[in-house]
């Protein structure tokens, strides 16, 4: 039986013109609100409904935090700060980049050099917000509570890891800048392989849920302008234990259209949710399904029984989320 995949995957991608749709029947608004509107008209724009466009002051502000978001990149690049995931596929993937610009600013920095990055961006006005009030705390041990600039617009998260969760135990910061790429304007960013392990490492960290469709449509997208070295990527994600993650990554990336990928082995759960992401069946779930997910689709026994170990452990012993 054929996997339906959602007719508007050609405008996600970036595909030529002649693959694009000029009308979509069916229901957008699920997309577009796990898009946003901003990124969803960038893309989505000739087959959108006036009702689902972002307004002008939307757009305005978006310009504005993209904007800010550079000149913030600027200041810091001194300090050996380098953007990854939304800004840096913003940089590289996107003919509208600040419409892909949604959230925080991730700002990858090795160990050695945070200490100086905390100076410089606390004499440029950032600083730390309230500590997690969630009951087991903190939970990252690679990155921070956020840093907002004294105006609000740039929100800056701080990793000195590629990503939260098992990843670093397979890519390190180090070899993240090691094979970073510069752009024309002199902005550092990672590499296409790299990029797509974090890629990969977040959808499963955030269990597939609606809001990462953004992440997906930078994965396929990486895909499809090549570059990237998809035999380190699953050797990679299977030793460090994200396999199952990868199964249903690959599996969708395959749906969608991108058959030299050879999908490993998945299991129901993991094709199931191959099948959502490729038709965009997008639905929030609750807390008991965010388990099961973690347990089927995310990570491989002994990660998931780790990770389970630090949330009880931020019970007993708080994390604050501000370097000490």
């Amino acid at each position: 039986m054929s996997t339906p995949v959602h007719p508007v995957w050609p405008l996600l991608s970036g595909a030529g013109h002649e693959e694009r749709p000029t009308a979509v029947s069916g229901d957008l608004e699920t997309i577009v609100d796990a898009l946003r509107r901003p990124f969803a008209e960038a893309l989505l724009g000739p087959v959108l409904p006036d009702d689902l466009r972002p307004g002008a002051q939307e757009r305005a502000l978006g310009k504005l935090v993209w904007t800010r978001q550079r000149e913030t990149m600027a200041q810091i690049a001194e300090c050996g700060a380098l953007p990854m995931k939304g800004h840096a596929s913003a940089s590289t993937l996107y003919e509208v980049p600040w419409a892909r610009c949604i959230g925080d600013l991730d700002v990858l920095i090795l160990d050695a050099d945070l200490p100086r990055l905390l100076r410089r961006l606390g004499d440029l006005g950032f600083a730390f917000g309230a500590p997690d009030s969630r009951r087991w705390g903190f939970q990252s041990a690679v990155s921070f509570l956020p840093m907002t600039s004294a105006d609000g617009l740039v929100d800056i998260d701080l990793h000195i890891a590629p990503d939260e969760g098992p990843l670093g135990a397979g890519l390190t910061a180090a070899q993240v800048f090691s094979a970073a790429n510069t752009l024309e304007d002199g902005l550092r960013v990672p590499c296409p392989t790299h990029a797509a392990l974090i890629a990969i490492s977040n959808l499963a960290k955030e269990r597939f849920e609606p809001y990462v469709l953004r992440t997906l449509v930078d994965l396929v997208r990486l895909a499809r302008g090549g570059g990237v070295d998809w035999d380190e990527v699953a050797i990679t994600l299977n030793r460090v234990g994200l396999g199952p993650g990868w199964a249903v990554v690959a599996t969708a990336l395959s749906m969608i259209g991108h058959p030299a990928l050879t999908p490993p082995a998945t299991s129901p759960a993991q094709l199931r949710m191959a099948r959502h992401l490729a038709n965009l069946d997008l639905f929030e779930i609750g807390g008991l399904q965010k388990a099961v997910r973690e347990a089927t689709i995310c990570y491989a026994p002994l990660v998931l029984a780790s990770l389970w170990l630090r949330r009880v452990g931020g019970l007993f012993v708080r994390r604050t989320g501000i370097p000490g």
